[in-house]
């Protein structure tokens, strides 16, 4: 499976959560535990930590789905990191041709960030 090979050779880390635990959480967790190269931060609101994150990111993944403009989504823009983003309306009016774009399967995540 791709979002195997690509988990396996390549650091990820993680940031964000689901904000009230829960099985997604747990999930993330879990494969955090599990594989040396996962780190799961959680929940940043630290805006130098983040910007430090992206600005030493091979590629940051967007993955919201709904609303406007996502902050989250500008800052990593003009932080001038590689972006990969959920294919929605928003996104894409957004990004523009500066980002590249995939549906929300682990395997075609997985594709277009290796592909970069």
């Amino acid at each position: 499976m791709p979002q195997q090979r690509f988990s396996e050779h390549i650091p990820v880390v993680i940031v964000g959560s689901s904000g009230y635990g829960g099985e997604l959480d747990e999930r993330v967790a879990a494969l955090a535990r599990e594989r040396a190269n996962v780190t799961w931060f959680g929940h940043i609101s630290d805006d130098q930590r983040l910007l430090a994150l992206w600005q030493h990111a091979a590629v940051y993944f967007h993955g919201h789905s709904v609303g406007g403009t996502n902050p989250t989504l500008v800052q990593a823009m003009a932080a001038a990191t590689p972006i990969v983003a959920r294919d929605t309306a928003y996104n894409r009016e957004v990004l523009g041709d500066d980002g590249w774009f995939c549906s929300p399967t682990a395997a075609d995540i997985a594709r277009t960030v290796v592909e970069l």
